[in-house]
């Protein structure tokens, strides 16, 4: 639809928005094809923002389909390039699909310390969108990092006193 419409911006956003979805479904060949499109039209445009965040998805999708390296190396540029248009939202979601790429890899120090980079920047911005996953993720890192010491990743993945949505600040929240 945006291709009708002739809005470069649209498109891009059409296109790297479908690919966020894709990459969440585990359609990572149709996402990576999405975000090469989003990115040369937002190149093509003059739309840097943009054009970083669908980068950074691409270095996601790329890791997914096994070429984790040069995923990585994708999404890092990705990222330093929509933080360097001044944009601060979704550092969480960039965030967590960094760490999964570092697990990927089995870089368990590098992935726990991205997490917890993340769970940081959730404290501070109160960005929660993926605050669930990142718990699921510590958990994966710890039990990845010393597979014999289960206690600490349950403790990741179960602990209700971590978890917002378990205190009264998540979802129905405001319902009370």
């Amino acid at each position: 639809m945006a291709e009708r419409l002739a809005q470069p911006h649209t498109t891009v956003l059409e296109l790297m928005y479908g690919s966020l979805v894709r990459l969440l479904r585990g359609e990572a060949e149709t996402a990576r094809r999405d975000t090469a499109a989003a990115i040369a039209i937002a190149t093509e445009s003059g739309i840097p923002q943009w054009g970083g965040m669908s980068q950074a998805f691409g270095g996601a999708a790329l890791a997914a389909l096994g070429s984790i390296e040069e995923g990585l190396a994708e999404l890092q540029r990705g990222r330093l390039a929509y933080q360097a248009t001044g944009a601060r939202s979704a550092q969480t979601l960039l965030l967590t699909f960094l760490a999964d790429v570092h697990i990927r890899r089995a870089a368990w120090e590098e992935a726990l310390s991205t997490v917890n980079e993340a769970l940081t920047v959730v404290a501070s911005t109160g960005e929660r969108v993926c605050e669930a996953e990142l718990y699921r993720l510590q958990g994966e890192i710890l039990l990845g990092r010393s597979p014999a010491d289960v206690p600490a990743p349950r403790h990741a993945f179960t602990s209700p006193s971590r978890s917002p949505v378990v205190n009264g600040r998540g979802p129905g929240s405001y319902e009370r």
